[in-house]
């Protein structure tokens, strides 16, 4: 099941890319967490990534992100390869979870949120991101992909939210905005 209008939304948020290949993930992985813990930061969120490479290349370049509680990074703290952000906020993205192996799912859930991208006419904006979760000891990931419908006219836009909102509340009659956009469509 694919879902819209999802959002990633975290404050103070250490980040680091990594090029690796895709069966090393795991020694990266190691790489990124000892650096979390030799400068002194403590995670307080899930850990995710985004694949900033093709996701058919042999080599993988992915940046690595942990929510921390720290507001700030150690003074004395300088490497070219971290980034950190004091709020990371990206929304309009559709969202998948893998509740199984990811290793073996994350493929063909890539593959189809791109089908629903295309036939939802929504518009790629950002790659996924794979945010790693747990409940009650099962871990699972869900996958956010930045998409996003793009509208020739300010009309189509209001006409279109208001059009989910009908729907969601199970209406069957055809609002007044309906009728109002038809119209104008057809004058103009």
């Amino acid at each position: 099941m694919i879902v819209e209008n999802k959002k990633l939304a975290y404050r103070n948020v250490y980040m680091e890319t990594y090029s690796f290949y895709p069966e090393d993930i795991d020694e990266a992985l190691e790489k990124y967490q000892s650096k979390l813990e030799e400068v002194g930061l403590t995670p307080v969120g899930p850990f995710f990534y985004e694949v900033i490479s093709d996701i058919q290349d042999e080599i993988m370049d992915a940046t690595f992100y942990m929510p921390i509680k720290e507001s700030r990074l150690p003074d004395n703290f300088d490497d070219e390869f971290v980034r950190f952000s004091s709020y990371l906020r990206i929304d309009q993205m559709i969202m998948t979870r893998v509740m199984g192996d990811f290793e073996k799912e994350a493929q063909s859930r890539y593959n189809e949120m791109l089908r629903y991208a295309g036939d939802q006419d929504l518009t790629i904006v950002t790659p996924f991101f794979n945010v790693f979760k747990s409940i009650e000891d099962q871990t699972y990931v869900e996958i956010y992909l930045g998409a996003t419908r793009i509208f020739d006219t300010p009309e189509e836009e209001v006409f279109h939210l208001l059009s989910d909102i009908e729907e969601r509340r199970g209406r069957k009659k055809v609002p007044f905005y309906k009728r109002f956009f038809n119209r104008r469509k057809s004058d103009g």
